[in-house]
C-alpha cells in the first residue's frame, strides 16, 4: 500500500494485523452493530486515523474480514461442481464441503 504524500503510513502492517484480529474478536463476541471502532482501535492499541488509514471506515474493515472466507467458499464450490458426476453427488459434495468449511 502506498501512501499518499503528506500521509505517511501508520506503523507497519502489524498495526493493519492488529486491527483486523481486534475486529474479528470483537464482531464474534459483540456482533457488528454492537462494535464501535472507537472499541476496535483501543483493543488494537492504535487510533482511529489508522483504521480510516486502512479501511476508511468499520464497514471497510468488516468486507475485508469477509473477502477470505468468501474466497475459500466460491473456490470450493467451483471445486466441487468440476468433474461428471452427477447432480445430486455434486449438491451433496456441495454441502458437505459447505458444512466443513463453516
Amino acid at each position: 500500500m502506498t501512501a499518499s504524500k503528506g500521509a505517511a503510513p501508520p506503523a507497519g502492517d502489524d498495526a493493519r494485523a492488529r486491527l483486523l484480529r481486534s475486529a474479528t474478536e470483537l464482531f464474534a463476541r459483540k456482533g457488528y452493530s454492537a462494535t464501535t471502532v472507537r472499541e476496535i482501535v483501543e483493543a488494537a492499541g492504535v487510533t482511529k486515523p489508522v483504521l480510516y488509514y486502512y479501511f476508511k471506515s468499520k464497514e471497510g474493515l468488516y468486507l475485508e474480514l469477509m473477502q477470505v472466507p468468501h474466497t475459500r467458499f466460491m473456490a470450493m464450490l467451483d471445486e466441487s461442481l468440476e468433474g461428471s458426476d452427477r447432480a445430486s453427488a455434486k449438491i451433496r459434495m456441495v454441502l458437505e464441503r459447505g458444512y466443513d468449511l463453516l
